[in-house]
């Protein structure tokens, strides 16, 4: 509840570059489509593979969206007045400053966050690791998952004990507090997806 809540603040705020740092793109998907339905905003996912698509179909097999190359999806987001959120997926090599045109993205990003006010979109960029150059970041958030606490860690064991019950008919899996606790403290600081 903690991310939802926090990544809804930032983009509530008006926000127009948002940098989540995290491998759990599924994860951070699904709470960008939360917000985005509860706030009646259209959703688009880009990636340098399968281009721009509604996000509820970015997964979806088939035909590539179209707009595959950055500089033509910054452009269309640039001209596209929303309000609307604009995810791109691992957008962090196009925004190294190089004499071969990968500064005109910069550009194109700072355009989109100065416009913002007429515009309405707000562009959230989700990768592993991602590093804005110096004149994007006042006009920027950045926002990380957090990691799961101890009682949820301990409702995924359980609910893993559970399945494996199941599995094994009805047979149920045997510990004391102590073991249950050492798994718990084991499995602290890896993130949900891990």
């Amino acid at each position: 509840m903690g991310d939802t809540r926090d990544l809804s603040m930032i983009l509530d705020a008006g926000v127009p570059l948002v940098v989540v740092e995290s491998p759990d793109e599924p994860r951070v998907m699904t709470l960008l489509l939360r917000f985005a339905m509860k706030r009646g905003l259209h959703c688009h996912q880009w990636s340098a593979t399968r281009g721009l698509r509604p996000a509820e179909m970015a997964d979806e097999p088939g035909a590539g969206g179209r707009l595959t190359d950055p500089e033509a999806v910054l452009a269309h987001i640039a001209s596209t007045p929303g309000p609307a959120l604009y995810v791109l997926c691992d957008f962090h090599p196009y925004l190294e400053t190089r004499q071969d045109g990968r500064d005109r993205i910069i550009r194109h990003l700072k355009d989109i966050a100065l416009d913002q006010a007429h515009l309405k979109n707000a562009v959230v960029m989700i990768s592993h690791a991602l590093e804005l150059p110096t004149e994007l970041g006042r006009l920027s958030a950045g926002f990380q998952l957090r990691l799961p606490s101890d009682e949820e860690l301990l409702a995924l064991i359980r609910s893993q004990a559970q399945e494996w019950a199941r599995l094994n008919n009805g047979t149920r899996v045997r510990t004391d507090q102590a073991a249950l606790d050492a798994l718990v403290a084991s499995l602290r600081g890896l993130s949900h997806a891990d």
